[in-house]
């Protein structure tokens, strides 16, 4: 990944995980058609429409805190605190949380191992690829402010 400075540097970067979620999505349907295991248990779908129904909601309350924060002040404006809104208090990556959330929902739903282990390993790629460029880079951008948060905040629950 090369080095970004421009103001979209971190809407760059964030795009990967939501294509890396639709690519286990995709090839793990194709493996299904290949590969004759399921997910066969009682409450599969269940499980799978929980996280289908909870998961959304998640990813539109991190999405509404931050831009809420955000939309309304300057950079330089920003401060520790502002980090903390919503789920953002509880980890620093709840949008990425739930959206890996919804695809297992689908996973379960769809009773598909082989989009469960591809979402493992889109989970993982973004974990040890993704974040420390886009956490990079938001430390540049915001300076202090954002390492402190990190101090504060752990990745994930």
């Amino acid at each position: 990944m090369k080095e970004h400075t421009k103001e979209g540097a971190v809407s760059h970067i964030a795009s990967y995980p939501p294509l890396l979620s639709l690519s286990a999505i995709i090839f793990g349907l194709l493996l299904d058609r290949i590969v004759s295991y399921r997910l066969d248990f009682p409450l599969a779908e269940s499980i799978g429409t929980t996280f289908l129904v909870l998961a959304p909601l998640f990813i539109f309350w991190a999405q509404y805190s931050s831009w809420r924060v955000f939309k309304t002040k300057k950079i330089i404006e920003v401060e520790t605190q502002d980090f903390h809104q919503g789920p953002y208090h509880f980890l620093r990556h709840p949008t990425y949380l739930g959206l890996f959330c919804l695809v297992f929902g689908f996973a379960f739903f769809a009773h598909s191992l082989s989009i469960v282990i591809l979402n493992v390993v889109a989970f993982t790629i973004t974990h040890f690829y993704v974040l420390p460029h886009e956490e990079k880079i938001l430390e540049t951008k915001y300076g202090e402010k954002y390492i402190n948060y990190k101090k504060q905040v752990r990745p994930w629950l």
